[in-house]
C-alpha cells in the first residue's frame, strides 16, 4: 500500500499487525501499528484488504468471523500524523467470508445464517458521501429496498406495522425500517 508492506505475526493469542516502509527500494523500518491495542485482532487473520486511496486496511479473522477489523491511517510526507482501529460486524452467525476493495468500494462476502445463503455487500467508502435525495446524510445499510417492494399493514389496536419483505431475514432483530419520514438520526 503506497510505499508499506503490511504484515500479520501471530506469536500469541493475537495478532500483531506491522507497516514496513520501503523507499527506492529498500526496508527502512517497520512499526507495530496494533502495539496501543495489543489484545484486539484474535489470530487466526486470513485476509488483509487494503484501500491505498482511503488509507484503509480491512482485516478478516477466523478468531471472530462475524467481526472485519478496520484501520484507518493519516499520512504526511510518509509520517504517520493519526490512526484508528474499529470493528465493524455483521449479524451474529453470519460469517464474512471474503472483502475486497476495488475504487471506492469494499465489497464483502457474507455467510449467512440458518441456511440462508450468501449475499454479496458494498460499502461506499466516500468520506461526505450523501444518499442520491439526500444532500446531508448517507444511510449506511445494506439490502436497502424501494417501499413498494414490501407488503405493508398497519394495526391500530397494537399500534403495530406488520412488514412482510421480498426475501427471508435470519431475524428482524438485526433491522431497522426507514422511509422517507424518517428522522435523519
Amino acid at each position: 500500500v503506497g510505499q508499506s508492506l503490511y504484515f500479520v505475526a501471530e506469536p500469541g493469542d493475537y495478532a500483531v499487525v506491522r507497516d514496513l516502509t520501503i523507499q527506492d527500494g529498500k526496508p527502512r523500518g517497520d512499526t507495530d501499528v496494533t502495539a496501543h491495542v495489543s489484545r484486539y485482532i484474535p489470530r487466526g487473520v486470513r485476509k488483509i484488504a487494503p484501500s491505498d486511496s482511503r488509507n484503509t486496511l480491512f482485516l478478516l479473522s477466523d478468531g471472530d468471523p462475524e467481526a472485519i477489523y478496520v484501520y484507518q491511517y493519516l499520512l504526511s510526507n510518509q509520517e504517520r500524523l493519526q490512526s484508528a482501529w474499529n470493528t465493524w460486524r455483521v449479524p451474529e452467525g453470519s460469517t464474512i467470508v471474503w472483502a475486497g476493495v476495488r475504487e471506492r468500494y469494499l465489497y464483502l462476502l457474507i455467510d449467512l445464517p440458518e441456511d440462508f445463503g450468501a449475499m454479496i455487500g458494498r460499502v461506499d467508502l466516500t468520506v461526505g458521501a450523501t444518499d442520491e435525495g439526500h444532500t446531508d446524510y448517507q444511510i449506511r445499510m445494506d439490502q436497502r429496498i424501494a417501499e413498494g417492494q414490501v407488503l405493508m399493514s398497519y394495526n391500530a389496536e397494537t399500534d403495530r406495522t406488520n412488514i412482510l419483505l421480498p426475501y427471508p431475514v435470519p431475524s428482524a432483530r438485526d433491522y431497522l425500517y426507514v422511509d422517507e419520514e424518517s428522522p435523519p438520526t
